[in-house]
């Protein structure tokens, strides 16, 4: 029986077909991406009294920040949740006013900056959140440590995004 030749040419991975095929996804993939609904007040608001290292040399107290958080807020207040609609489809969205998110609604603003204070302090702890979070997220680590005694310490002066516990 006579043997067939194999040839030592390799076959590609996909045909062109497939590659093709493949190509036409990723294409149209890219094109729904890009079909988005429309930007939010929160995507598109530029807020001016946001924390800067510009403005760090005018906060020598935590006291000092607060004030400049309180004008931030204000803004966010006027700018972002003012424009910001309510309602069913809005029930989950942060800045809707009384939705489920919001977090006025609570005793406690977590997503404010914050100190716990302890009576007689075991030592001092600084918590500092990622860039895309915010205090709230160290809120229970925060209420842990101060459980044991330790408190927040006062800032330094001049120091940029410092925030006692948990502090934005």
């Amino acid at each position: 029986m006579p043997r067939t030749p194999i040839s030592l040419r390799r076959r590609p991975l996909l045909p062109r077909s497939g590659i093709y095929g493949l190509a036409a996804v990723l294409i149209l993939l890219f094109l729904s991406g890009c079909s988005h609904q429309p930007l939010q007040p929160w995507h598109t608001e530029a807020l001016t009294a946001e924390f800067t290292a510009a403005k760090a040399a005018e906060f020598h107290t935590f006291e000092g920040y607060r004030r400049l958080e309180d004008r931030l807020f204000a803004e966010l207040d006027e700018k972002v949740v003012a424009a910001t609609p309510t309602g069913p489809a809005y029930a989950l969205v942060r800045y809707s006013r009384g939705s489920a998110a919001d977090p006025e609604k609570q005793a406690t603003n977590w997503n404010r900056s914050f100190e716990l204070t302890a009576e007689a302090p075991a030592g001092g702890v600084l918590l500092l959140h990622g860039m895309s979070d915010s205090p709230y997220s160290l809120r229970a680590l925060g209420r842990r440590l101060n459980q044991r005694g330790y408190w927040g310490d006062r800032p330094a002066p001049a120091r940029p995004r410092y925030s006692p516990l948990g502090a934005s």
